[in-house]
């Protein structure tokens, strides 16, 4: 059992390790009625992975997020931290 739990730690730690990196707060401004473009009330705009784009396309606005990757990752901490793979436009 005690393996086990080890185990589970060194999981967790691993695939959490991207929130080690630094984030920033932002604000959805509007979002695309297909969730492909997301604008933030900072004024940057990014294009969503095509994937992540059933799930963006019911983010709503004044949801806070958070870019993280070098703005590669938006984070929606309204929406119970889903996620989605996205391109910064401006």
């Amino acid at each position: 059992m005690k393996r086990f739990s080890v185990a589970l730690l060194l999981a967790v730690m691993m695939s959490t390790s991207g929130y080690s990196q630094s984030c920033d707060d932002d604000s959805i401004q509007t979002v695309s009625t297909d969730g492909s473009i997301i604008v933030m009330i900072s004024g940057a705009v990014y294009r969503v992975d095509p994937l992540d784009r059933v799930d963006t396309a019911l983010w709503l606005p004044a949801e806070d997020v958070l870019i993280c990757g070098d703005g590669t990752e938006i984070v929606n901490t309204d929406e119970n931290g889903e996620r989605a793979n996205v391109q910064r436009l401006r």
